[in-house]
């Protein structure tokens, strides 16, 4: 791919990332990009995985497009550390969240431990995902970085063998160093399940409720598909752009239970269960304050937040 197709490629508003530097202006980018010699490129995901040299110093990247047009390139220096992908599931009863804290059992700090033994350094896992206490994932994506040579196949071996028995790891594959498991993903689905029984069995993985109408749900549901600003359905955050793209929404009915399967390009922190709760308050309480919450993201309003222990990060799409 020569510099002139590039250049002529770049969208307005395209970023490049060149090791630990971010441009976002044109001009600049192009200068960078001069100095780039693209040696081979190939599709991987949803973007363009390339190989280059600047200064006679090897390079990875990737370059992203949307509409015809680039978005963002991705340049690293190669480096000497191998890139796993780990694509796992587990039961958040017994877990603070995901995320590491302090005096708190997380499901982050649980692999960093396994994994840091088993590779012999300290490894710092990056998910797709940062769920919330007590929320569960069918499907969950991390990647790390390490200089150790064991291999996938032990990996995975001695890393479920050390894993607690609600933390499993589903696959472990070798990817490319610009891979990253948050910033790669192009859509997640995740599942919400109300059981119409009071099971104390089913109390840490399900969220009765009493009466429920399918067909209004639905239809009030149907009202995020699309590009909204979610500003009412998240946790109040500074500097945080809340617009999100809703791809499809689900409800599907079983003899003793309703799952919803709400599917994006990104969510907000407690977005889903925001958008839970603001529906079954509008059910029981016959009030219109979903489609009034969506459609005024800057007027204040009351936020609903649905339990946790009903929330299943369902999957991770990539491609």
């Amino acid at each position: 791919m020569s510099y002139d197709i590039l250049t002529n490629m770049l969208s307005q508003d395209c970023a490049l990332k060149f090791n630990e530097d971010v441009y976002f202006d044109n001009d600049r980018i192009s200068k960078i990009l001069k100095e780039i010699k693209i040696k081979s490129s190939k599709p991987y995901l949803s973007y363009e995985l390339v190989e280059a040299e600047s200064n006679q110093t090897p390079l990875i990247g990737k370059i992203k497009y949307q509409d015809k047009k680039i978005v963002s390139v991705v340049l690293e220096s190669i480096n000497n550390v191998s890139r796993y992908r780990v694509d796992l599931s587990y039961d958040g009863t017994n877990y603070k969240g995901f995320q590491k804290q302090p005096h708190n059992t997380t499901i982050q700090d649980t692999l960093e431990k396994c994994l840091t033994h088993l590779c012999q350094e300290t490894i710092l896992i990056h998910p797709a995902s940062r769920t919330d206490a007590h929320v569960h994932a069918l499907h969950q994506v991390i990647h790390f970085d390490t200089s150790s040579s064991i291999s996938k196949e032990t990996l995975i071996k001695q890393l479920n063998y050390m894993l607690p028995r609600d933390i499993r790891a589903i696959s472990i594959e070798n990817v490319p160093q610009v891979f990253h498991a948050r910033y790669d993903t192009i859509k997640k689905t995740y599942q919400y399940i109300l059981t119409k029984e009071t099971n104390p069995l089913k109390a840490h993985y399900t969220h009765y409720i009493h009466d429920f109408n399918k067909e209004k749900a639905l239809s009030i549901l149907n009202t995020v598909i699309g590009t909204h600003d979610f500003k009412n359905f998240s946790k109040s955050q500074e500097n945080i752009n809340t617009t999100r793209t809703i791809q499809q929404v689900k409800i599907i009915e079983q003899p003793s239970k309703y799952i919803i399967e709400i599917t994006g390009d990104g969510f907000l922190r407690h977005m889903v269960r925001m958008l839970i709760g603001h529906l079954l308050y509008e059910l029981t309480h016959q009030k219109n304050t979903f489609k009034e919450a969506l459609n005024n993201p800057l007027k204040a309003h009351r936020k609903y937040l649905a339990p946790p222990q009903a929330l299943y990060l369902k999957t991770i799409a990539y491609k």
